[in-house]
């Protein structure tokens, strides 16, 4: 049969045992062809050749049963790797491998040089292993170089009958199989349509309750800017006692130590030290008259107030003069 018309593969067996091979090769034929195939298989230790031919109308019984690859029967080459054999129709492209033959390709003519790299390139050589395209051999007729299986084309069609009579016993077996898996499936998609609605409905409480966790974190971060320590508290303290009208004119905080200018009506220092009796923290306090309407103030905080706050981190930071 000419190559032309037939399909070729190479399946490889080696994973399986022997007596299990031939079966193996079958399911797959059976697999991948259709009902009207013809198929001959050729071994080589455990490498099964397979060439399919679909037939005609025409075919007659004789051809049905009696036909041979035109590639089993053409010599083999003398040396392993690429080579392009010239075919009663087209040319063969054909990589052999420890003498044995690992790739096929038929063209009806010779191909293009881009066309035979990809050919090599699908039979795992790299294109510098025959960068031109060789001229086509002409090898004679020769005994097959695999041993041979499926020479009766009837005797093909009972075993390939029987084969799919077996598969659909199989199929049948297994179907209730099939039957309990879509119902699980339908069941699981069914749960997981419910928990998306539930998700769903919970989404909106989640992010509530993120966003509440994410407020009262910068809260508690703002409330911890300021704190009992901050000069903005210091600052009414001072100017209030001293009555209506009086201004922060200076201000400076270093540790327990807080010195301040204050515009006053009264400059007397007896009259500004007494205004800060009855406040606690400004108990510690000194005046000096800064004439001609301010008085300077210096005042010893608690030890409590040593600590950082929006006023001076550490004590060390003055504060702007304030009109």
């Amino acid at each position: 049969m000419p190559r032309a018309e037939l399909h070729y593969r190479r399946l490889d067996f080696t994973a399986l045992p022997e007596r299990r091979r031939a079966a193996a090769a079958r399911l797959a034929l059976l697999r991948d062809d259709g009902a009207s195939a013809l198929q001959r298989i050729a071994w080589h230790r455990a490498i099964a050749h397979v060439w399919s031919w679909t037939p005609g109308g025409d075919a007659t019984a004789r051809d049905r049963a009696g036909w041979v690859p035109e590639s089993l029967v053409r010599a083999r080459p003398a040396s392993d790797g690429p080579i392009l054999v010239a075919t009663l129709d087209g040319v063969e492209g054909q990589v052999w491998r420890d003498g044995d033959l690992v790739a096929s390709q038929w063209w009806p003519a010779v191909p293009s040089q881009q066309a035979w790299h990809r050919f090599l390139r699908s039979a795992a050589l790299a294109p510098a292993a025959a960068v031109d395209v060789p001229v086509p051999a002409q090898l004679g007729w020769s005994a097959p170089w695999a041993r041979l299986r499926g020479a009766a084309g009837g005797a093909d069609v009972v075993e390939a009958t029987a084969w799919r009579v077996a598969l659909a016993g199989i199929a049948a077996a297994l179907g209730w199989q099939v039957m309990a898996h879509e119902h699980e499936r339908a069941a699981h998609e069914d749960l997981v349509a419910r928990m998306d609605a539930l998700r769903a409905q919970a989404t909106p409480l989640l992010d509530a309750r993120e966003r509440a966790d994410a407020a009262v974190t910068e809260i508690e971060r703002l409330r911890g800017l300021q704190r009992a320590s901050s000069d903005y508290s210091l600052m009414p303290a001072v100017t209030i006692p001293l009555g209506e009208g009086a201004r922060l004119l200076a201000w400076s905080r270093q540790g327990d130590v807080l010195k301040a200018k204050v515009a006053v009506k009264d400059l007397d220092p007896r009259v500004v030290v007494g205004a800060y009796t009855r406040v606690r923290l400004l108990a510690d306090a000194q005046a000096t008259p800064m004439p001609p309407d301010a008085v300077g103030l210096e005042f010893k905080l608690p030890a409590a107030f040593r600590a950082g706050g929006a006023g001076g981190d550490d004590g060390s930071r003055e504060a702007g003069t304030q009109e």
